[in-house]
C-alpha cells in the first residue's frame, strides 16, 4: 500500500507541475478563458436551437397558408379564363368594323 500511495503523490505533484508550466505560456490565458466560458456559450447556443424550433413551426404554419392561398388564386384564375374570352370581345363599330381599342 505504501507504494500506491507514493505513486499517486508522483503523479499529483507531476499534474500540478505540468499546470504551473501551462499557465506560464503565453497563449495560456486565452485557452483558459475560452475553456471557463465556454458553458455559457454552451448554454446560449441551446436557447437559440430552442428559439429556432419556435421558427420553424411558424415558418411550416406561414407555408401552408401560401399553399392554401396559391391554390384559391390558381381555381379563380382559371374560373376567370372561361369567362375572359366573351367580355374581351371587342365591340363592332359602325361600318362593320371591329373596334381595335376598345377603350375609345
Amino acid at each position: 500500500m505504501p507504494t500506491e500511495k507514493n505513486l499517486i503523490e508522483k503523479l499529483a505533484d507531476a499534474g500540478e507541475d505540468a499546470l504551473t508550466r501551462l499557465a506560464g505560456t503565453p497563449g495560456a490565458n486565452r485557452v483558459l478563458e475560452g475553456v471557463s466560458t465556454m458553458p455559457k456559450r454552451i448554454d446560449e447556443i441551446q436557447k437559440r436551437l430552442r428559439g429556432l424550433t419556435e421558427v420553424e413551426k411558424k415558418v411550416a404554419q406561414l407555408e401552408r397558408r401560401v399553399a392554401k392561398l396559391e391554390s384559391a388564386a390558381r381555381t379563380s384564375a382559371s374560373a376567370r379564363k372561361t369567362t375572359a374570352p366573351k367580355a374581351a370581345a371587342a365591340t363592332p363599330r359602325p361600318g362593320g368594323k371591329k373596334n381595335p381599342n376598345p377603350s375609345t
